[in-house]
């Protein structure tokens, strides 16, 4: 097993062999990210919120959103005077070689053991194929690609606790937790998906009280394993101040047409390929044609959840009537989880479909020969393109918008922030053309400078206050914002006056706070910084308590097995 998972994620590999990648939409976002946990490591901030050094250093808050839970062994690894390019690379093979050991455990639960073929074909066609390939190199689509490792895992754990085992719900609750943890977007297709197993199954369901019980203690646990990251998000979320607040129930959806949808063409007149290739797009049909199994069922839905997710994809289907749905930016998105499903399906379909012998196996075979032959032709155009990501590229190159822009500078920097979804929504600033001033109404000049700019700390001090003041700092707003106010005397001496609550400018989503009168003759200091919120504390402690519980479950459970298998057995024989 691992050693053909090995050997899979060596031909992935192959492109990254010449040492150049070619910058995609996502590439530098996840780079950046990983730079920034790295930065934030270094500064003994182990759980950042903010990346305080990301957008011209006014901050950004994607950790609160976009979970860097997976990102911290590739930032430790970056301290240690690895290359932005080397720690891609890594990257890669982290997530390629972990989805094909995922898919193949899947995919035992589903194939005999003496039809290993099938198993190597469904692992060989989940990592090595049009979509992947594109998600991966192309668009540097890392966060989905950490979703590809857990996806399999939620099928999984899915079927074994509706089928085989109800009392696995502690593996529902980690593969849930762990696709959360990956990609928001795909936990919630997936939550969907295991809705409908649900429903089509309801008799089971209804039958089985033991079956409701555990998996409504999957949900449960789930729900408290993700807390330190959920209620973060959602407290964030909560004051609908930034952009991505408002993809919800819009028209920002846009499919593709047949064109794009049959477009299997790869190299470097394709940006990006939205389709699953021709493997994919086809041969899960057979499993429509297989024998009657325990399994068909299932892997039937799969297929057409699947299919049906292709379908979404296109112009033909009718967005406007699921705009509650537009949480997915783009519909190509729906076809990280039809991967698994469609590579399932190939594998399940060949292995089981209703054929005499002499007919199956030739056709097996050339199907297989020309998986092969169609999956290394992808790769080959993967491995054609120019890159401008190379060993030699540096951290500051990575964040300099002039290797992707080339007519104007956008207002954000797109190199750290891609899609400025964290971004305040009304904000009108240029923040690169900003300047590194705070605004205030207290000066003649409506603007002042700061005495000191460190790591997630900005200081300066004023002399006199007048009535109404109020200070603009060039600072990101996200809620946990907070200045600490002194009085510093002639002989510098710091007295700590209070703590003052922080909020958003309402024209440029900057942290803003406002000052009492002061005319006391001596100098006023303010120390900005981000300060852990209640909410996140709490979040972080129920995910703490829960994952205790959940360890000291499992080794109990271990042991009790333990002691049946071997203890047990003796008592009852003596």
């Amino acid at each position: 097993m691992i050693i053909f998972c090995l050997f899979v994620t060596a031909i992935f590999m192959i492109p990254t062999m010449d040492g150049m990648l070619r910058i995609g939409a996502d590439t530098t976002f996840h780079v950046n990210r990983i730079i920034g946990l790295a930065n934030a490591i270094e500064n003994n901030d182990f759980f950042p919120k903010i990346l305080f050094n990301q957008n011209y250093d006014f901050g950004y808050g994607s950790p609160m959103f976009y979970s860097i839970f997976y990102l911290y062994p590739f930032a430790f690894l970056y301290n240690t005077g690895k290359t932005p390019y080397e720690i891609y690379c890594v990257t890669i093979f982290a997530i390629t070689f972990f989805s094909a050991l995922s898919m193949y455990k899947c995919a035992t639960l589903f194939y005999h053991k003496k039809r290993s073929i099938y198993i190597y074909l469904t692992v060989f066609i989940y990592i090595i194929n049009l979509y992947v390939l594109s998600n991966i190199y192309k668009r540097g689509a890392i966060g989905e690609g950490f979703a590809f490792i857990f996806v399999p895992i939620v099928i999984y754990a899915m079927y074994k606790i509706v089928y085989v085992d109800k009392r696995s719900w502690v593996l529902l609750a980690l593969s849930f937790s762990g696709l959360l943890l990956a990609h928001n977007i795909t936990f919630i297709l997936m939550c969907i998906v295991f809705g409908l197993l649900l429903i089509i199954e309801y008799k089971r369901v209804l039958k089985d009280k033991g079956l409701i019980i555990f998996i409504s203690i999957a949900v449960v646990v789930a729900i408290l394993l993700t807390s330190f990251f959920t209620l973060m998000m959602f407290e964030q979320l909560s004051g609908g101040l930034y952009r991505i607040s408002y993809y919800f129930n819009s028209d920002t959806l846009i499919g593709i047409n047949l064109k794009e949808l049959f477009n299997f063409k790869n190299g470097d007149g394709v940006y990006l390929n939205n389709n699953l290739g021709p493997i994919l797009m086809l041969l899960p049909w057979f499993t429509y044609f297989t024998d009657k199994s325990k399994n068909k069922k299932f892997m039937v839905l799969l297929v057409t959840c699947g299919y049906i997710m292709v379908y979404m994809t296109t112009i033909y289907f009718p967005w406007d009537l699921f705009k509650f749905m537009t949480f997915l930016q783009f519909p190509t998105r729906l076809l990280t989880p039809a991967c698994a499903f469609m590579s399932l399906g190939v594998g399940y379909g060949l292995s089981n479909i209703s054929l005499k012998k002499k007919i199956k196996k030739p056709l097996v075979n050339t199907i297989l020969i020309t998986t092969v032959i169609v999956s290394l032709f992808n790769l080959y155009g993967i491995i054609s393109e120019w890159g401008n990501f190379t060993n030699i590229t540096t951290e500051k190159e990575l964040s300099d918008v002039s290797m992707v822009v080339t007519d104007k500078n956008p207002w954000y920097n797109i190199m750290e922030v891609s899609s400025p979804d964290y971004i305040f929504y009304e904000s009108d600033i240029h923040f690169k053309n900003y300047g590194r001033i705070i605004k205030t109404n207290n000066e003649e000049n409506d603007r002042t400078g700061f005495d000191e700019r460190e790591y997630n700390k900005l200081v300066f001090t004023i002399g006199e206050v007048k009535e109404d003041a109020y200070y603009i700092l060039p600072i990101s707003y996200y809620k946990g914002y907070v200045i600490d106010e002194y009085e510093i005397d002639q002989y510098e001496k710091e007295t700590f006056i209070k703590q003052i609550i922080s909020y958003p400018d309402e024209k440029t989503g900057l942290v803003r706070f406002d000052v009492d009168p002061y005319n006391g003759g001596k100098l006023l200091k303010f120390e900005a910084y981000y300060k852990e919120t209640n909410m996140q504390f709490i979040g972080r402690l129920i995910s703490s308590i829960t994952l205790i519980v959940v360890i000291f479950y499992i080794i109990f459970i271990f042991i009790l097995k333990l002691y049946f298998k071997y203890f047990y057995k003796e008592k009852v024989k003596a």
